[in-house]
């Protein structure tokens, strides 16, 4: 099923498959896999190679918490600032510096965890560069440079 971003997503089609009302959903067969991390474990262990995920205990929790702080610090910390890009009208000043300070924190912290390999806690790409690879890009769009982190711009 192809839903578009113009308010597919309130059909009773697609409420029945997924109530909460979000892009994306996974229907394999007749299993359905909601919200994006769980979508990408689903497709992991279903489609183990080439890997994604690294068998390195210390690898892994690196490729976890991008993936986590990418959800749940990255993308709110991102929508006050692209909320006139929205339409959503536009931010107060005190939450966009806010806003700001969250990003460069997590920007910060991606850059300290980008070592000499050219992923996430890898030399081959994980599922911390698909997470990260879809908002990370998006920075300059919404008025934060990533001039002040190297790694991040090589990465």
């Amino acid at each position: 099923m192809e839903i578009h971003l113009d308010g597919d997503h309130l059909e009773p089609e697609f409420v029945a498959i997924n109530p909460f009302l979000r892009i994306p959903v996974l229907v394999d067969g007749d299993f359905t896999v909601v919200e994006s991390l769980a979508i990408l474990d689903y497709l992991e262990t279903k489609y183990p190679a080439p890997a994604m995920l690294t068998k390195d205990a210390q690898d892994l929790a690196v490729v976890r918490m991008v993936e986590l702080i990418a959800v749940n610090e990255l993308i709110p910390g991102m929508y006050p600032l692209s909320r006139d890009q929205m339409g959503s009208g536009t931010p107060e000043p005190q939450e966009i510096v806010k806003a700001k300070e969250k990003v460069y924190t997590v920007l910060q912290f991606f850059e300290d965890l980008l070592d000499d390999r050219p992923f996430f806690g890898s030399n081959d790409l994980t599922l911390a560069d698909c997470v990260a690879g879809t908002v990370v890009p998006l920075m300059p769009l919404v008025g934060v440079s990533l001039d002040g982190d190297p790694k991040i711009t090589a990465w």
